[in-house]
């Protein structure tokens, strides 16, 4: 009797392993959902030796996948793949229990078998579980050799249970994943497809827009010319006296004219700071000679009216050159003084100042919005003072943006375009430099204050980038990329690499073909003329796009042996959302040398 005893516990020692053995195998098998069902089905079978085995997978209350096992092929053919859940089956989906029966036909439960169903004796059923989900249920029916299901055999099943809910949980999710990588890929190419048709759109509308200011510049100059000749020649009374309401007609039509051609000149010179096409020329100026010649343009209205012009200028300006841009600071310098000559009261003041400011002497306004980079730099301020009507607070902000124009201020004015401040703004950012205006409010006089990098021409290669001639048409297309992405939400990220001397044809090439080759089919390669590359990485996290980019940067050092070069990159719109702002964060931190721009 012992050794019969300790030949069952041997047995039993056995099962138990073999069924610890065939759940670890289920646990790290494939994720691949089908294949974990039909490999638990199998080990349940194999170690209760039941004849039949059926497993179903449970997908919210409905039956998705139905796997069988024992049935003959015409059994398995005709039997329903998706039964629902009813019955014994419904019964272990709820109460999330082991069943074991041995005459099922006696249980009241038992709703009778599908149709061509073979006649299964005892049943064995127990739910697959992964927390407090049901994902499947698994049930054997009638042992091989006739027996009854055992205390063992549930205890086996339900081990086997436990550890294949652990893996089907990991094969739903791995399909969830998959589901979500196949549809993320279909949304990057509709995205895709959606950028490259606003693209076209914004290129489309672009170039109404140069054809529509082309035919402003055209068809609207000729003929006001002509008005502004005519009515110049009526005033100066050539073709005969004009009696006094004449006269007064014919100044109405001369200040008219010359109003909208001002207008004209301030929306076409806007549209091409916007575009990215108007051209900064800078040179070594005289920045005191600049000043006094500006006030020599408002001189007489000023004297028409008794207002005093006086100036306060740092004998510096006079004998230390700086680079600027002449024709855009004498329009920010003569737009200011118009507007203090318009906007202050008969026999007030305007006071013009203008210092040289070292850096440890510089204390910058809260309001200038000056980077630390320019405040460690020298900095010319500029600032036109005036004794008129004022600036409120609230209105300190708005009347740099286009069109703004604060209407109860005017009093009696000439009416303004609402582009002359916001056009300088832009001519001084152009200069890497900041203007703003300071006033305690109406009737309290205004000073507008403009301040620049007091740079020279051996400085000249730290200019802002954004306005370097090789640069122009890139910065152009970049701001057409962030208005195409915008509408979506959608991200790209430049990267930038350059020479740290001039590369001949064939190293420009080699580069150049190894990028073609290295970014996907929807990134976009551009070169500047000055031969740098950018490539523009579509619709990358800036994490994937990092990754992307170390490989590319290691496979060019084995391209460019030898040659020292540099490369920056900047996300879009985590590093800016304007080309400024990107353009700037490119060229910080160069990777290799100094970048010559």
């Amino acid at each position: 009797m012992e050794h019969i005893h300790t030949e069952a516990l041997g047995e039993q020692f056995a099962r138990i392993k073999d069924s610890l053995i065939s759940a670890t195998r289920i646990i790290s098998g494939k994720l691949n959902l089908p294949d974990a069902l039909n490999e638990t089905l199998a080990a349940a079978r194999r170690l209760v030796s039941a004849r039949y085995g059926v497993l179903m997978f449970i997908e919210n209350g409905q039956t998705t996948h139905f796997m069988q096992e024992g049935f003959s092929e015409a059994q398995a053919v005709q039997i329903d793949r998706l039964p629902s859940l009813v019955g014994l089956r419904e019964d272990i989906f709820l109460n999330r229990k082991t069943i074991c029966i041995d005459d099922i036909s006696t249980d009241t439960r038992f709703t009778g078998y599908p149709p061509h169903h073979p006649v299964i004796t005892s049943l064995l059923g127990t739910p697959i579980m992964h927390g407090e989900d049901v994902l499947g249920i698994l049930y054997l029916g009638d042992k091989i050799h006739g027996c009854k299901f055992s205390d063992l055999d549930q205890e086996i099943l339900e081990t086997l249970a436990m550890h294949a809910g652990v893996s089907f949980n990991n094969a739903r999710l791995y399909e969830q994943v998959k589901h979500f990588n196949q549809d993320l890929e279909k949304k990057i190419t509709e995205r895709t497809r959606d950028l490259e048709s606003a693209m076209v759109s914004a290129q489309v509308a672009n170039q109404s827009k140069s054809i529509f200011l082309s035919s402003m510049n055209h068809e609207l100059r000729t003929p006001l010319n002509a008005i502004l000749g005519f009515s110049e020649v009526l005033a100066e009374e050539f073709m005969g006296p004009l009696n006094e309401k004449q006269k007064e007609y014919v100044q109405d039509i001369l200040k008219s004219g010359w109003h909208l051609l001002t207008l004209i000149d301030n929306i076409l010179d806007l549209s091409r700071v916007e575009a990215g096409t108007a051209t900064f020329e800078p040179e070594e100026l005289n920045l005191a000679d600049l000043v006094e010649d500006s006030l020599l343009m408002v001189r007489e209205k000023a004297l028409k009216h008794g207002i005093a012009l006086k100036t306060e200028i740092d004998s510096r300006l006079n004998v230390m050159p700086v680079l600027a841009d002449r024709r855009k600071m004498r329009h920010v310098l003569f737009n200011l003084l118009s507007n203090a000559a318009k906007f202050t009261p008969d026999y007030g003041s305007i006071m013009v100042h203008a210092w040289w400011i070292n850096p440890a002497k510089y204390q910058p306004s809260p309001d200038s919005g000056m980077s630390t980079e320019t405040i460690f730099q020298d900095v010319v301020r500029i600032v036109v003072e005036d004794t008129g009507v004022g600036v409120e607070p609230e209105y300190q902000n708005l009347i740099f943006n286009e069109f703004f124009q604060i209407n109860e201020a005017t009093c009696n004015k000439t009416p303004g375009t609402g582009l002359g401040l916001s056009i300088s703004r832009k001519y001084i950012e152009m200069h890497d430099g900041r203007i703003w205006v300071e006033s305690d409010g109406q009737n309290k006089g205004s000073r507008f204050i403009i301040e620049i990098p007091a740079r020279t021409s051996s400085e000249s290669t730290g200019m802002d980038p954004i306005t370097h001639p090789h640069h122009a048409g890139f910065i152009h297309k970049i701001n057409d990329l962030i208005q195409a992405v915008k509408p979506l939400n959608g991200t790209f990220t430049i990267c930038r690499i350059g020479c740290n001397r001039d590369c001949s044809t064939e190293e420009t090439l080699r580069i150049e073909n190894f990028l073609n080759h290295a970014k996907r089919d929807y990134d976009v390669l551009e070169i500047d003329t000055g031969n740098r590359f950018y490539l523009i990485l579509l619709f990358s996290s800036e994490g994937a796009a990092q990754q992307a980019w170390e490989r590319i940067l290691s496979g060019l050092k084995l391209i460019l042996t030898g040659i020292r070069f540099h490369a920056g990159m900047a996300s879009y719109p985590k590093d800016g959302d304007t080309p400024k702002e990107l353009f700037k964060k490119l060229i910080q931190i160069p990777e290799e040398g100094n970048d010559p721009d």
